[in-house]
């Protein structure tokens, strides 16, 4: 069973930071995003994770970019990274503002 790590909802199109992983000691596996359209038209998301302890967000630390979530769906991104001190960014944007929910899970 997987916990909540954290989730959003952006407003804007904006890439931002859903999760910064505060410990020094351990790491956290991401498992699995999931990326709901709560709009009557599809919707692009980004993903992204630096490596690097700055929160940069471009196509260079993307996962997964321009992925078309179908209007009022969802879509279940599997994945296995790991956030620690070095890498503690995990960053989302929606290509239309106010359309995309994200959550992720992980422990």
């Amino acid at each position: 069973m997987y916990k909540l790590l954290g989730q959003a909802s952006p407003e804007d199109t904006d890439a931002a930071t859903i999760i910064t992983w505060p410990r020094s000691d351990r790491g956290a596996t991401v498992r699995s995003i999931i990326v709901c359209n709560v709009t009557s038209s599809a919707a692009t998301c980004r993903i992204f994770h630096p490596a690097s302890t700055t929160a940069t967000y471009s196509t260079a630390t993307a996962l997964f970019y321009d992925v078309s979530i179908q209007a009022n769906g969802s879509t279940v991104i599997e994945l296995n990274i790991e956030l620690t001190s070095d890498a503690p960014y995990l960053g989302v944007q929606s290509g239309t503002a106010s359309a995309l929910t994200f959550s992720v899970y992980g422990g």
